[in-house]
């Protein structure tokens, strides 16, 4: 009987421990089987997350990693003295004025180029167009286009701002004699040019105009 008490107590005793794994697994809501399947997903999940994702440490603002030019670190130095200078209405401006004083030169307006040209400058045209008068030859420019316009070198010298720029343009250029005949130039040929003219502006002074200090053709 006692044997036979034994046998009928351990078979109890499977069954409740059975019970008792079933229901432990029931609470964590998988079986072990469900739980490899589901740390196998999350590892997938997490290395396709992973692969998604930029390394930031790797990729730092551009502007920290590029150095300014010395020619753009000047012209932001000119925009600190005066907050209404930008480049493109500085380039904007230098056209218009370079068209003008080659306009005024042509037609020997002294009275504009003097408006617009430093003093050494200015002698320099007078003189240049005192000599054409005086061998009664008279130039005809035309401006055909401008072909392009860059700044290609600042400085400021004690509050003294020069800025270098360089045209490049499409013109006709031809000198008559005193009868009006074509004695250089064609009025067939498209002359590409390319001028450096250096402008020159006091930023501490109230007067936003810039005049021309410097000419050379290159």
């Amino acid at each position: 009987m006692n044997e036979g008490s034994q046998f009928i107590d351990l078979i109890f005793l499977g069954i409740i421990a059975l019970m008792l794994i079933k229901r432990l697994l029931n609470v964590l809501g998988q079986s072990p089987e469900d739980e490899d399947d589901s740390v196998s997903e999350k590892t997938s999940k997490k290395e396709a997350v992973q692969d998604n994702v930029i390394n930031l440490s790797s990729h730092r603002p551009l502007e920290k990693e590029e150095k300014l030019s010395e020619t753009d670190r000047v012209l932001n130095e000119i925009q600190k003295m005066d907050s209404t200078f930008n480049t493109k209405s500085f380039l904007s401006g230098a056209v218009t004025a370079f068209k003008m004083i080659v306009r005024a030169f042509t037609d020997c307006d002294v009275g504009t180029l003097r408006l617009l040209l430093s003093e050494d400058v200015f002698k320099q045209f007078s003189s240049a167009i005192d000599d054409r008068m005086k061998s009664e030859e008279k130039t005809e420019v035309e401006i055909v286009r401008v072909v392009s316009k860059e700044i290609t070198n600042v400085k400021i010298i004690e509050n003294i701002a020069n800025v270098e720029v360089k045209f490049v343009t499409e013109q006709h250029n031809i000198v008559r004699d005193k009868e009006g005949n074509v004695i250089k130039g064609s009025l067939d040929r498209v002359e590409t040019i390319t001028d450096i003219w250096t402008f020159s502006r006091n930023l501490r002074l109230k007067n936003p105009n810039w005049i021309l200090v410097g000419t050379k053709s290159i």
